[in-house]
């Protein structure tokens, strides 16, 4: 039983908080009572203060000092609210009508309310007469049970949120599948009023407002069935819009097993949906002209391969279609005339093959089609398309341009046995259609001189895929010399492949390359060359020479992100030294792919790469993209320094490419110097850097290293 304190007449005021009393009568109800408290205190029925636990000053420290025998229930209640004893007090305009009301509750039974301490705790204080006539103000500690109640209604309101982020309408079905609650914080698909689904039969009703597809029947079968479901559901809205929701449900049983009824919900996933159909139209088409691009043709064409014999199908056949002089639009009306030209004439396929013919853009003025016709409709159809393309008129500014078309055509048969087969064997035959004389068509046969070449690409390609995985493509060096008197502390090379043949005969990049963009093998052969360059980085600063490697990048490479990101985890990895890799990026890769070049650019600058612009000059559309580039060199193409002795024109270009150079910042290379005579007037024009037979031939990477080790060694260094 709690202690209780009362005053006495000749004791002080400190004296009488402190003095010990008996409690006043009570019944054993009454005392059981108290035992259960935390505190408490007692007040006459004239609202006086005549006893407390020891405990009870301590719940209100603010307050501690008037703790005292005769203190009215009204002081209390006035110095509680202006010393702030508590935390839940609200701020009211009057205090003493605020105390008014806070009597009017004493006399009235079962009064019961809230304290929140100012040490955090909470007590609920309850009112009770006692059997004396006497009042009982009793605190129960609640803290513990406050802070469940706080934790469960914060859980339940995140679980609340959580459940409307993850889903826009709820809905609860009975054991008929009618409707026994929808949620209203969204308005659910097709914009019906959510009170008048409450009673409906769920399957009768979507039976008639939802397009009826799989999904649908999916759906309406895993309801009447009881099973669960998540399925995207399909609906034209009251304005006409194509409407998605995912939607997912369980059924709901009792302990005993019997079927209650569906919980469900609904997302709308309209915009999600519309979104990946345009990423899966992007992955499958070609930005430009909305035609198929090659890898999503190149599947199509397997699965036609696979159909071929297993089943009676419609014959059909193959167009390679080779476009005639387009490089001449490209170099003389620029790169968005090229475009434009494209735009109009894959418009000009579709009418003369049909719109349902599945066309594709295969790479740059090339393009692909599957006919539904056998090859000889096939060749005539051709034919017409070729004659089409030559009277097609195309005007850009103020001239007008005519390109024509060179088409192969092969059989779609099971005689090809994957799409890369099939599309060498109407590329050859393509081939030979330009070699006639050009707008022409050509059908593939067996022919020994198509076999040949056939063969031959074949072999090449093989060679390639054995070099690759066999670590058998070798790679060369050829320096790049400063030219004159000046300064330069790196040792400069661009990196060179060589690939060796069953017969041991060496082959040069130009004999594989246009076979490795063919056969789309350029990612991984860039890849490849790009890591084998930074391991001879890191040999070479292993001999302390300070070197910069440049390597080549093809245009198909810097177009794909994937493999962007593959070379930008290669160089992080390698931890190369700044400026030690450069890459060197055609011009014509440049500005056919601008976008994605600036992209590759920004990222790979940002690790300290450089980059070189080769082959400048070889079209007539660079100066307008040139500023866009942020290159460090600008490569000459070798055409104009190889005739510089004998070709005034030549010198003249080369001096307006070396002083254009200077003037934007950049540094410029030579190509091609084969003689100290093209060597002498080079560094006469103030060209920055040579390359060339004259200057350095390329050697072996092993060569190049054993060199500098040998002069380590001879130096001591």
């Amino acid at each position: 039983m709690p202690s209780a304190r009362s005053s006495g007449t000749a004791e002080s005021p400190q004296a009488t908080r402190v003095a010990r009393y008996a409690m006043p009568d009570s019944t054993l109800l009454d005392e059981a009572f108290l035992a259960c408290t935390s505190s408490h205190c007692v007040f006459n029925a004239d609202g006086v203060l005549i006893n407390w636990s020891e405990s009870f000053a301590s719940l209100y420290p603010t307050l501690s000092d008037i703790v005292t025998v005769g203190l009215s229930y009204r002081d209390w209640l006035r110095t509680l609210y202006k010393r702030a004893g508590i935390r839940n007090l609200r701020e009211v305009d009057d205090v003493e009508a605020w105390v008014d009301r806070q009597l009017a509750f004493i006399g009235h039974e079962d009064v019961q309310f809230i304290h929140h301490l100012i040490d955090d705790r909470y007590v609920l204080i309850r009112h009770t007469e006692l059997s004396n006539g006497n009042w009982l103000f009793a605190a129960f500690d609640i803290t513990e049970l406050q802070q469940m109640r706080k934790a469960n209604a914060r859980s339940e309101y995140k679980f609340q949120q959580f459940a409307r982020l993850a889903s826009d309408w709820f809905w609860e079905l009975d054991e008929n599948l009618c409707y026994r609650y929808h949620s209203k914080h969204t308005v659910p698909m097709g914009g019906i009023e959510v009170s008048k689904l409450v009673g409906k039969e769920r399957v009768r009703d979507i039976r008639s407002r939802l397009l009826n597809n799989q999904q649908l029947q999916e759906h309406i079968a895993a309801l009447t069935e009881k099973k669960p479901f998540d399925v995207v559901l399909t609906c034209i809205a009251p304005d006409g819009q194509v409407c998605h929701a995912r939607t997912v449900g369980t059924p709901q049983f009792d302990r005993h097993g019997k079927f209650t009824g569906f919980l469900g919900c609904g997302h709308d996933v309209t915009e999600a949906y519309a979104l990946k159909q345009q990423f899966e139209y992007q992955a499958t088409h070609d930005e430009l002209t909305g035609l198929w691009n090659r890898r999503a043709f190149a599947a199509e064409l397997n699965k036609l391969l696979e159909a071929v014999g297993s089943t009676t199908t419609t014959p059909m056949s193959l167009m390679f279609i080779d476009l005639d002089r387009f490089k001449l639009v490209n170099d003389s009306a620029g790169h968005q005339a090229g475009d434009q030209l494209l735009c109009e004439l894959s418009d000009l396929f579709a009418k003369v093959l049909g719109d349902e013919t599945m066309i594709a853009r295969l790479g740059g003025d090339e393009f692909g089609a599957v006919v539904s016709q056998d090859v000889e409709a096939a060749m005539t159809l051709a034919l017409t398309l070729i004659s089409t393309i030559g009277e097609h008129q195309y005007y850009w500014g103020k001239r007008n341009y005519t390109v024509g078309a060179s088409v192969g055509v092969v059989a779609i048969d099971h005689l090809s046995r994957d799409s890369s087969e099939l599309l060498s064997k109407a590329d050859i035959a393509c081939y030979s259609a330009k070699k006639s004389g050009r707008n022409q068509a050509q059908q593939y046969t067996t022919q020994s001189s198509f076999q040949a070449q056939q063969n031959d690409e074949l072999g090449k390609i093989k060679l390639l895929n054995d070099a690759i995985n066999d670590n058998q493509v070798s790679l060369f060096l050829q320096p790049i010399v400063p030219a004159g008197n000046a300064s330069e502390t790196r040792v400069k090379f661009e990196v060179l492949m060589r690939f060796r043949d069953r017969s041991g005969q060496m082959l040069s990049s130009a004999d594989i390359i246009p076979i490795a963009e063919k056969y789309e093998r350029m990612q991984q052969l860039d890849l490849w060359v790009t890591e084998q360059s930074l391991h001879t980085i890191a040999e070479l600063e292993k001999l302390n020479v300070c070197a910069s490697l440049s390597v080549n990048l093809s245009g198909n490479t810097l177009s794909s992100a994937h493999a962007l990101s593959q070379i930008v985890a290669l160089v992080k990895s390698h931890g190369i030294a700044p400026r030690s890799l450069c890459f060197e990026v055609t011009e014509t890769t440049a500005i056919a792919n601008i976008d994605q070049v600036l992209t590759a650019m920004s990222e790979l600058r940002a690790l300290g790469c450089e980059f070189s612009l080769d082959d400048f000059g070889s079209g007539l559309s660079s100066f307008g993209y040139l500023k866009s580039l942020p290159v460090e060199y600008l490569k000459i193409d070798g055409s104009f320094v190889r005739n510089i002795m004998q070709d005034r024109a030549c010198r003249a270009i080369v001096t307006a490419f070396n002083t254009l150079s200077h003037e934007m910042g950049m540094k410029t290379v030579a190509e091609f110097v084969e003689n100290q005579e093209i060597a002498d007037v080079l560094i006469s024009l103030d060209i920055d850097y040579l390359q060339g037979f004259s200057v350095g031939m390329p050697r072996d990477v092993d060569d190049w290293l054993t060199y500098y080790r040998e002069e380590q060694r001879r130096t001591g260094t």
